[in-house]
């Protein structure tokens, strides 16, 4: 099927991309193709380039190419050129993920800038075939194998229906002029190499695979909208957001049907990958746990909780004074006088005699072998076995905070209070 400006209409109007378009252009056949179906469909629109710095004086023709092109069609154009850092930044990564941040980026503010309703990109069929094969060889769940989505907010992608080697025969008959970019040859990004490598031993094996996988990628992608709604409606039912997020009432996800779709579906948009799924399906014990990048998920005695792992560490210790709130560790303390005092037997609050503490006093994180005496208790006990006894989860082991003076633990929070200056009639 070639490209002609009918279809092309018909392409934006499933998309559901009416009024102004921004046109991001890199000066290639398939984006000089999109920018001139675009003007002869009559759309008002502009055009968005971005020089990253990173090609010399081919670049600076491309750039030059798409102005003039601009131009020559009279529509508005808009240059973006990387500065040092962010050319450096690009430079170091042997992926194209920073390019393709600083460019989506730019782009959503010019868009914004200028009252543009949507952004459009050149994506094909061949580019949407070579990614799905990229997520599924990744180890992507099932959003990865529906490919590029043809809308994702602003971002409309109106040529998925067509071949590369079809935009470049429509751009050869119309006439048009582009520019080859290098790096697309270069083989030192994953995708290129999937490109020139993998795909012709598709093709090879299986003729017109790019095609039917392309082809399949509408339905992957509404298959996958479909089960992500049921399982967000499961997950809404089974997860509490109190103290991380926990499943409710026991609930052991792994014996649900479909485990995998469901952990994955709840797991994988936070960063994990599914390896760590199927580890996470494997724990068994409590205060087991497996990381990813910005979180932990933990078994529990009764339940898996999900849990925000901080880059930074705790400091060991602060130390506060009579009217102080702590910056690291959230305890605040006051004093009050005894005729305004009154009894509070919250869990979160905890009562002394302040003649009978020595200020300043000692907030830190728990250790091994620390000890307390429990009010009403003649001996110690480590505190370990009291956060055990109390039932307290694995996952708030780390958060237990004491508190300290002169080498006694006063109190720890929140699960017990040693009887060390208790409030009396004397108080």
């Amino acid at each position: 099927m070639k490209p002609d400006v009918s279809t092309f209409q018909a392409a934006l109007r499933d998309l559901g991309a009416g009024g102004r378009l921004l046109v991001a252009v890199s000066g290639g056949a398939d984006s000089m193709s999109l920018l001139h179906l675009a003007h002869a469909s009559g759309i008002a629109c502009g055009v968005a380039h971005i020089h990253y710095g990173l090609r010399g004086s081919d670049a600076d023709a491309d750039a030059r190419l798409v102005e003039s092109e601009a131009i020559r069609r009279c529509l508005p154009f808009y240059l973006f050129t990387c500065n040092e850092q962010e050319t450096a930044k690009i430079r170091a990564s042997n992926t194209q993920e920073k390019a393709r941040e600083i460019r989506y980026t730019w782009l959503s503010y010019i868009a914004r800038l200028h009252g543009y309703e949507h952004i459009a990109t050149a994506h094909h069929a061949d580019d949407q075939a070579e990614t799905m094969v990229h997520h599924f060889l990744r180890g992507s769940g099932p959003a990865g194998l529906s490919g590029i989505a043809p809308v994702r907010g602003q971002l409309v992608r109106p040529l998925l229906r067509w071949s590369r080697q079809e935009l470049r025969d429509f751009a050869t008959e119309q006439a048009l002029v582009w520019r080859e970019d290098e790096s697309n040859e270069s083989m030192r990004y994953t995708r290129n190499r999937i490109r020139r490598e993998v795909m012709p031993v598709l093709e090879a094996v299986l003729p017109g695979a790019a095609g039917r996988l392309a082809g399949r990628a509408a339905l992957y992608h509404e298959v996958d909208a479909m089960i992500g709604q049921q399982l967000s409606g499961f997950l809404r039912t089974y997860l509490s957001h109190e103290a991380g997020v926990t499943t409710r009432d026991g609930a052991d996800l792994a014996q649900y049907p479909y485990p995998r779709l469901l952990l994955a579906h709840w797991l994988m948009p936070l960063g994990f990958t599914l390896p760590q799924v199927e580890q996470v399906l494997l724990l068994r014990d409590p205060g087991t746990r497996v990381d990813a990048a910005g979180y932990s998920i933990w078994r529990d005695r009764e339940a898996w909780c999900l849990t925000v792992r901080h880059a930074g560490e705790k400091p060991a210790e602060e130390w506060i004074s009579e009217e102080a709130r702590c910056v690291a560790f959230p305890i605040r303390s006051r004093i009050v006088a005894r005729e305004e005092w009154t009894l509070d037997t919250s869990p979160s609050t905890a009562q002394f005699d302040a003649d009978q503490l020595s200020f300043p006093v000692c907030v830190r994180s728990w250790r091994e072998g620390d000890r307390i005496q429990p009010m009403g208790m003649e001996g110690s006990q480590p505190v370990s076995d009291l956060l055990i006894q109390r039932k307290v989860p694995a996952f708030r082991n780390a958060e237990g905070v004491v508190l300290e003076q002169e080498g006694k633990i006063l109190l720890v929070a929140v699960y017990r209070l040693a009887g060390i200056a208790p409030i009396t009639s004397e108080t």
